[in-house]
């Protein structure tokens, strides 16, 4: 890489280098971490089928999944017993799960409910319904709240206030 930088013309001082190998260290780091985490992904993987909202979704997951395990690490989940509102298909709770929480899974829709029975035989999972549609949002969110469960961690990557 010297070679290359002085072919440029350009002055290898101590601060440029140290600011490349910064750069390097990070770019090496991010590659790992997200590599990390699509091991973590496809290592819980009940079955092949993949599910999907929108094209988006894929990036949209793993982006968001990167970001928490990073920020928070690992150790932190391990023995929690998570909450995750909203679930869709259980994408983010099953990488909590792979890394050592508890899940329940919280979703309202019916197609999503049985996917994550599909995906999650062993967990339970949330559901109350009123209506053809929509779930009567409060009463879900009251019936959480007042069980006799207690949960180290309330997930959700919808605004709350979808729930009231």
């Amino acid at each position: 890489m010297n070679k290359f930088l002085e072919k440029l013309q350009i002055k290898l001082t101590p601060r440029f280098i140290r600011r490349i190998q910064r750069i390097e260290n990070q770019i090496n780091i991010n590659a790992l971490t997200i590599q990390s985490i699509a091991n973590k992904i496809n290592r819980l993987s009940v079955n092949n089928e993949n599910y999907y909202f929108q094209d988006h979704y894929e990036y949209w997951r793993a982006k968001r999944i990167v970001a928490i395990v990073e920020h928070y690490g690992e150790n932190f989940f391990k023995g929690k017993k998570i909450l995750e509102l909203g679930c869709g298909y259980g994408d983010i709770g099953k990488v909590l799960i792979s890394i050592g929480a508890e899940v329940i899974f919280c979703e309202g829709r019916e197609e999503h409910i049985n996917i994550l029975k599909r995906r999650f035989p062993h967990n339970r999972n949330y559901k109350e319904r009123k209506g053809k549609e929509q779930p009567n949002k409060l009463y879900i969110f009251y019936s959480l709240l007042s069980s006799k469960d207690r949960f180290s961690i309330l997930f959700s990557m919808l605004s709350l206030s979808y729930f009231l």
